[in-house]
């Protein structure tokens, strides 16, 4: 008998699988086999419908406004 579900909808017995998965990621990404998604806008212009896109859904993976080349 449970009293509460302090994590609804997640597997408490897959959490031991956690930090096995956060290496293998971890190294994945810099070895460059995974690759992070990223929605870049260009200018200052784009600041606000960027942000607004952010909770409309709009983005896909990380959302990047690039405002000036390096």
């Amino acid at each position: 008998m449970r009293a509460f579900d302090l994590f609804p909808g997640i597997d408490i017995a897959a959490m031991n699988v956690f930090p096995d998965f956060l290496s293998k990621t971890s190294d994945y990404l810099r070895a460059g086999t995974l690759q992070a998604l990223e929605d870049i806008s260009y200018g200052v212009e784009n600041i606000p419908s960027a942000f607004v896109g952010l909770f409309n859904g709009e983005n896909i993976g990380k959302k990047i406004v690039k405002i000036a080349d390096d």
